[in-house]
């Protein structure tokens, strides 16, 4: 692989208030450019092919209750940890009714020695009271990491993911709990409610970024601002419907339910694509066998670095 395809983006998002406006379809996503640029686009005026799982079927190793962790006890939901809680976001996305599914999974690596040259392929979770030896700094509340394959085969690039982590800040106050964010009677600190920011990070991990970057206004748990959204929205089940479409509402045949993601160090298999419609974008999906060997490229992007309060990332 080049070195110079392989980049790092840390975005950072100030919090501002805002009143969402909503409308029928609003929802982000990404798309690759070339074979080394991604580009983020709406559903309102986006027409290129948006970058989503190959496969309909991928685990993600919830590891919330560990040594990091802040504590769970009496957690205003009534629920007894926090991976409870994520395993609940993991269902409501899958209840989404698109053709993908998150599975529970048991596998964990280090997420700091998980790279975009060598990516690990285990989907991981945590907490950390930094990001990799790197500080939080003032607020910083989570990291979503996405590593992405790009493969050409007959001249065309098509990018997927095949790899994600998120990481959260422990330093932080957490909770569980639906509603406007509470704030602590002592100095007026926010409690951040665990559950809709998880929800909002498995998005990013499924290919959604937030329609209020890419001039969207309407209400969405995938909004970069919190406004009191604890769970997913119209446009949330309309974008990630878009990138996976079901059978019935799309010609081109999806994946195999395998858990198991392509693995970047093989040679990759070919695909059949199809155009996106620019105002619903229909992903092409792929097989994990057959069709004919590609060129392969693996680009590394940190999706978000969650600064300053009420901020989602």
């Amino acid at each position: 692989m080049r070195a110079d395809m392989l980049w790092r983006l840390i975005a950072t998002y100030l919090l501002v208030s805002i009143v969402g406006v909503g409308v029928a379809h609003g929802y982000g996503y990404r798309v690759l450019q070339g074979t080394s640029s991604i580009l983020q686009e709406s559903s309102d005026t986006g027409s290129g092919m948006p970058i989503i799982w190959a496969l309909d079927e991928v685990s993600f190793n919830l590891q919330f209750d560990g040594n990091a962790a802040p504590s769970s006890t009496a957690l205003l939901n009534q629920t007894s940890n926090w991976n409870e809680n994520a395993l609940s976001t993991l269902n409501a996305w899958n209840e989404s009714g698109a053709q993908f599914t998150w599975r529970e999974g048991t596998d964990q690596i280090a997420i700091c020695d998980d790279t975009g040259t060598s990516p690990d392929q285990v989907n991981s979770t945590g907490w950390s009271s930094d990001y990799c030896g790197i500080g939080w700094g003032t607020d910083v509340l989570a990291v979503t990491e996405v590593t992405y394959i790009v493969v050409t085969t007959g001249g065309e690039p098509e990018a997927h993911i095949v790899d994600t982590n998120i990481v959260l800040n422990s330093s932080e106050r957490w909770d569980a709990y639906d509603g406007s964010v509470i704030l602590t009677t002592n100095g007026g600190q926010a409690v951040f409610d665990f559950q809709r920011v998880v929800l909002h990070e498995l998005g990013h991990a499924l290919g959604l970024i937030h329609p209020d970057e890419v001039s969207q206004s309407l209400s969405a748990i995938m909004n970069s601002r919190e406004d009191g959204t604890f769970r997913l929205m119209t446009d949330d089940l309309n974008g990630v419907n878009a990138l996976y479409p079901s059978a019935s509402d799309n010609d081109v045949g999806a994946g195999g339910g395998v858990s198991d993601t392509p693995d970047p160090s093989e040679e990759a298999s070919g695909s059949e694509t199809s155009s996106a419609e620019a105002s619903t974008p229909s992903a092409s999906r792929k097989s994990s066998g057959g069709g004919a060997a590609g060129v392969l490229e693996i680009l590394f992007l940190i999706a978000c670095a969650l600064k300053a309060r009420r901020v989602y990332c």
